[in-house]
């Protein structure tokens, strides 16, 4: 997460991605890796970053049956 501190909005992402680590959590993301969080360089700005929009989210639910047993979560 240090590396939001070089956002342009470093309050507004670290919120987006403790946000996003608890939806995945909620929704058994079980392929939730730091891999699939990124950051975007700002145009004209040579250091200044931005948390790229989520992708690859997927719950593990549809395949729990009635209720997950033992899933383990990677975050």
């Amino acid at each position: 997460m240090s590396q939001l501190a070089h956002s342009s909005r470093p309050e507004t992402d670290r919120r987006r991605f403790m946000a996003a680590i608890a939806f995945n959590f909620l929704i058994y993301g079980s392929d939730a890796h730091g891999k699939n969080y990124s950051l975007l360089f700002e145009p004209g700005t040579p250091w200044q970053v931005r948390l790229a929009p989520l992708y690859d989210v997927a719950s593990y639910l549809p395949y729990t049956g009635d209720r997950p047993q033992d899933v383990r979560m990677p975050m």
